[in-house]
């Protein structure tokens, strides 16, 4: 996944960079697209004289609900193989939901701008799509991921509770082998020539193993394969202090199921699985 995309790429020139001459004043290109209010973005695009005239003169505009960047461009050369291309770049900011790229002619000959990779982008980065909360569990993996536009390059940076995660420096974020310790916050900043943004928090939740439960005194334990997980009990929920130990499991296939052999005249048990071994009384 690219995290460069941009909003608009526009390119008029064959690869030999045959010539084009309009003909007339008025729009040769208008092209809207989406933006967000308040979100910086970047123009660029190279210009020069199409044809074989001294110069050529023309104008570039982008409006929301405002002109938001309006210049006059102008270019001199005397014949096609002489064209020498110029960059135009600056930044604007948005102040609608959709705005309109537009370029038009100013001069009336047979003369007229040419214009190649045309390119709208947001300048500081813009996280499109948040890292998410996930729920891990002891052993496996996890993937957290961010969608994030702006002008390239971009780098990003993960972090847990604050703290930079040493290289973690990709789109996605893969923690492998999960421990209860890994549960916390995780952001990422992204960040290019123009700033930085910082994600919002993804918690990640750690659990022991997926367990579910059935009408039947047991257990069925969704883990990893050669680790240990204790199972515990209590008869009194509200009582966070009369958890026991029934029993230790290994793992010898991904899930098992394991009943409880408890007499039926016993008092109702609830269940909870944590990493083992655990001491049985």
């Amino acid at each position: 996944m690219s995290i460069g995309k941009l909003l608009i790429r526009i390119c008029f020139c064959a690869p030999a960079r045959t010539e084009r001459c309009a003909g007339e004043a008025g729009t040769y290109i208008a092209q809207s697209f989406a933006s967000v209010p308040g979100q910086q973005y970047h123009l660029s695009f190279l210009y020069a004289n199409n044809c074989a005239v001294p110069q050529s003169t023309g104008t570039v505009r982008v409006r929301g609900n405002t002109n938001l960047v309006e210049t006059t461009l102008s270019h001199s050369g005397s014949t096609p193989a002489a064209m020498n291309y110029s960059l135009f770049s600056t930044n604007f900011t948005a102040d609608s939901s959709s705005a309109e790229l537009r370029f038009t002619h100013l001069t009336m000959t047979t003369a007229g701008l040419m214009l190649d990779a045309v390119q709208v982008d947001p300048s500081v980065p813009y996280i499109q799509r948040q890292p998410q909360n996930q729920v891990g569990y002891w052993g496996k993996n996890v993937t957290f991921s961010v969608t994030a536009y702006g002008w390239l390059p971009l780098t990003c940076q993960w972090r847990k509770d604050g703290t930079p995660i040493p290289g973690a420096t990709n789109t996605s974020l893969v923690l492998t082998n999960l421990e209860i310790q890994d549960a916390g916050n995780y952001s990422v900043v992204v960040t290019n020539s123009y700033g930085s943004t910082t994600s919002s928090n993804a918690h990640l939740t750690m659990n022991p193993a997926g367990v579910s439960l059935a009408l039947y005194s047991g257990v069925t334990i969704d883990g990893v394969v050669g680790l240990t997980y204790g199972i515990q009990y209590t008869t009194d929920l509200s009582n966070t202090n009369s958890w026991q130990g029934a029993v230790n499991v290994t793992l010898s296939v991904p899930t098992m199921l394991w009943f409880d052999m408890q007499p039926a005249n016993q008092p109702q048990r609830y269940y909870r699985v944590v990493p083992g071994p655990i001491s049985i009384p």
